[in-house]
């Protein structure tokens, strides 16, 4: 199937027809720019649009598949030798049917071989998807979240985002269109995230896992009560939401300020461990991912985000909270006392 030779032919059809780009788009209920590209070949109609313009043009599928019109006798021909194959071995005898049991032989021979054909036109430009090589994003200019149904009640969702792409070794696939068609298992997409040595990643407890990078920030939801929804948004996805995803929306942020009292590296590379203490009260030991040069006896503010509650000590709201930002701080004394933590 010659991609350029339908787009010649869809674009040579239209003009016979006086027709402008924007009136077969209107006739389609499709964009201009739909039209563009199937007339310069970067794309293909679906199947609905092709079905359209068949009726649109008085041609058959199998005309606008090829990319030309097919003349009356080579149409008569192909039937016959269709019928002849199909139902009679050869013999030409069968084609002494009465008429209304040959037009339902034909019919139903057209029928197969429409279907053989858009079951091949299917497979080819929607197959199934092995690997995740990359995943982009284009921004949107509406900060909205839409949200686009999934496999097994799980939802993909979109923020300030237009679109989701599925780079695999050959091809670009739109998430929509994956979602429609049913061309991979949504665990691919979290698995890319997941075991991707350039995507930060931390756990929230009875949320999920939040992936970030330069382009996008993503949620992968696993709650308690079962959500696995996957989330796709700007890098300022989080702040913007403020918690409200995963089916969640009782955030409490606080800050807390703490002195660092020693600085113990960890053998996982990626985390540290820090001893604690808070002014004239409680020291602990955490064990967090690196995010900052942390230096020892240098006091530091911690802006923690919770949706659970928790007895305020220094290991539960490490154990218990995620950390959104930590600056270093010239607080002293009674300065670094912070407000009690409650939750509604």
């Amino acid at each position: 199937m010659n991609q350029e030779k339908i787009g010649r032919f869809i674009a040579q059809i239209r003009k016979q027809e006086n027709m402008t780009q924007e009136e077969l788009a209107k006739k389609l209920n499709v964009t201009d720019r739909a039209i563009s590209n199937w007339e310069t070949g970067r794309r293909m109609p679906d199947i609905y649009s092709l079905k359209k313009l068949c009726d649109i043009f008085s041609i058959t599928f199998s005309e606008l598949l090829n990319g030309e019109k097919i003349p009356e006798e080579i149409k008569t021909v192909t039937i016959e030798n269709t019928l002849i194959k199909a139902y009679d071995k050869g013999e030409k005898d069968r084609l002494k049917l009465k008429k209304n049991s040959l037009v339902l032989s034909i019919s139903i021979v057209i029928i197969i071989i429409m279907m053989s054909t858009t079951l091949v036109y299917f497979k080819i430009k929607y197959p199934k998807i092995d690997n995740v090589e990359n995943i982009a994003v284009a921004p949107s200019n509406e900060n909205s979240l839409k949200n686009y149904q999934g496999k097994d009640n799980r939802t993909i969702w979109f923020y300030a985002i237009d679109s989701v792409q599925i780079q695999t070794d050959k091809n670009n696939f739109a998430l929509r269109d994956i979602l429609k068609y049913d061309q991979m298992d949504l665990n691919k997409i979290s698995d890319y995230l997941e075991n991707n040595p350039k995507i930060e990643k931390f756990k929230i407890k009875n949320i999920g896992t939040v992936y970030k990078n330069n382009w996008y920030t993503a949620v992968v939801c696993n709650t308690t009560d079962g959500n696995r929804d996957i989330y796709f948004g700007t890098p300022d996805f989080e702040r913007d939401l403020v918690g409200n995803y995963c089916g969640k929306n009782n955030y409490s942020v606080f800050t807390r300020t703490y002195i660092i009292n020693d600085v113990l590296e960890d053998n996982d590379e990626e985390h540290i461990n820090l001893v604690l203490s808070i002014f004239q009260d409680e020291t602990a030991s955490v064990q967090i991912k690196k995010i900052t040069d942390f230096q020892s006896n240098k006091a530091y503010e911690f802006k923690f985000r919770t949706n659970i509650t928790f007895e305020d000590t220094i290991k539960n709201v490490f154990d218990n909270s995620q950390i959104i930002e930590v600056c270093e701080t010239d607080k002293g004394g009674i300065e670094q006392i912070n407000e009690n933590l409650f939750f509604e």
